[in-house]
């Protein structure tokens, strides 16, 4: 979206720059102009107010930050205002656990956003429901192309700011906790529970791990350029600058060490050798962890065993391993990996990222990540990880779902690596890949919306009945009045 695209007259160069823009490959906006957050346009600087963004942006860091906290099931809530008229089945002591339906749905439009080839052709249901629902579960509060919250803004300090949401949440969330802390001690009562914030905080870093590290790969990815290598977001950055190499610690340090410290660390904490505040500690440094866990494992090893003292909160403890394995089997179900899906999860995730940002041509790119994909979908198949039998189905339709949505961006794809236009012969294909891609990723927000629309027509005549049932007592007792005043 930087270069003008090619006309027949001056067809195959790009040999302008579009939307204000200039430097090397079109890399920055012109004198006076400012990039805007969620597109490749430049406004110019002194029309960049679009200040409604910032309340905006809190209301969705809050939103996030009480929804990881507190995790309420809006679904079987809904459910309950549908079927208000049928007696409610206490809960099962057996069924009390997190079924993981939220980690599905946050891999799934994750997995997506790395899958779908942006320069498929704009849809209203894309721009419109699309777009803001992936969006959402990959930590972007608003979807709209043309926003400019202040001026200033660069391509390198999009992507920083983008990351910035993952950071925000977890930062409202010690702000909450402070803010019912302070509240506790002005009421003269005691500290509050730290387990929601615990939970809530962990819960953030899970899910926020694609956006880190896709921002993160993404500021690495350089491209040769004559005989320099530039950074391919902006081709005015050589590389490399001073702050890559920073984030070349923060992949080695955090990135990729992460992965495993959710691997090892979660049969550390089930066998009770790890506390669930030392876990965090190693989620926030894994490299250091792992580091130091070689060492007592190599201690141990030698028969001169280095003991870790741990003495656990319990509260802290439960909701560690309630975001971290409650949904999965145990290993005295036969399932050894089971509890160290989390860390699969997460590596899936890194694949990828990887994928998307290293390998340059979209074709063969798409090709590889749908093979993995499909591998994912075998590996799960097979595994059966988590305890709810529902949650396996959800989970292989939605690998399924993931593997099919590649295959069909494999066809977008094909057309840019080749640099070719869609024709009259491709249309009615073109038409109905993107009914499946459409299909795909609109059915999540579909049923959320016809369960909310049904549940409202629900209490609506919930509402009809109960006031026809006070109209119809008024009734009587009307009439009754009338008679004994006739009498």
């Amino acid at each position: 979206g930087y270069c003008c695209p090619p006309q027949e007259a001056n067809f195959p160069e790009y040999n302008s720059c579009q939307g204000n823009r200039s430097g090397e490959l079109c890399g920055h906006c012109n004198e006076g102009y400012t990039e805007t957050l969620y597109s490749t346009k430049c406004e110019p600087s002194h029309q960049c107010k679009d200040y409604w963004f910032w309340p905006l942006a809190l209301f969705y860091v809050s939103l996030m930050a009480l929804y990881f906290m507190f995790t309420p099931p809006i679904v079987p809530w809904i459910k309950r205002q549908i079927l208000w008229f049928k007696e409610s089945k206490p809960a099962s002591h057996n069924n009390n656990f997190n079924k993981g339906y939220l980690k599905i749905l946050f891999y799934f439009y994750q997995a997506a956003n790395l899958l779908v080839v942006s320069s498929t052709s704009q849809h209203v249901i894309k721009t419109n429901l699309i777009e803001p629902v992936v969006g959402f579960f990959n930590f972007k509060s608003y979807s709209a192309e043309f926003i400019c919250p202040f001026p200033g803004l660069t391509v390198v300090s999009k992507h920083f700011f983008s990351a910035s949401y993952v950071f925000c949440t977890m930062l409202m969330i010690c702000v909450f906790y402070a803010l019912h802390r302070g509240i506790q001690r002005f009421k003269g009562e005691g500290s509050p529970s730290v387990g929601p914030y615990v939970s809530g905080i962990l819960q953030t870093l899970l899910l926020g791990y694609t956006t880190l590290a896709t921002v993160s790969f993404s500021l690495l990815h350089c491209v040769p350029i004559g005989s320099e290598k530039r950074l391919f977001y902006d081709g005015n950055h050589v590389c490399f600058q001073w702050w890559q190499y920073l984030l070349i610690a923060f992949v080695c340090a955090f990135m990729i060490p992460f992965v495993f410290v959710l691997l090892w660390g979660s049969y550390k904490l089930y066998g009770k050798t790890l506390s669930a505040g030392k876990f965090l500690l190693a989620c926030f440094f894994p490299l250091p962890s792992l580091i130091y866990w070689l060492f007592i494992s190599f201690s141990q090893l030698l028969r001169n065993p280095v003991n870790e003292v741990s003495t656990p909160n319990q509260v802290s403890m439960n909701s560690v391993e309630r975001v971290l394995y409650d949904s999965f089997k145990r290993p005295e179900e036969g399932q050894k990996l089971s509890l160290s899906w989390e860390g699969i999860m997460i590596g899936r995730r890194l694949i990828l990222v990887v994928m998307k940002t290293f390998v340059n041509n979209p074709m063969p790119r798409l090709l590889i990540m749908s093979l993995f994909c499909f591998l994912f979908l075998l590996h799960h198949v097979v595994a059966q990880p988590f305890r709810d039998s529902i949650a396996n189905t959800v989970e292989t339709i939605s690998l399924l779902s993931i593997a099919i949505l590649g295959m069909v961006n494999v066809f977008f794809a094909s057309f840019l690596s080749l640099a070719v236009s869609f024709n009259d012969h491709f249309s009615s294909w073109y038409k109905v890949f993107e009914g499946v891609e459409i299909a795909i990723l609109c059915f999540v927000p579909v049923v959320f919306g016809l369960l909310v629309v049904t549940a409202i027509l629900s209490q609506l005549c919930r509402l009809t009945l109960v006031v026809g049932r006070l109209l119809r007592k008024l009734w009587l007792v009307c009439c009754r009045s009338y008679c004994c005043n006739h009498d």
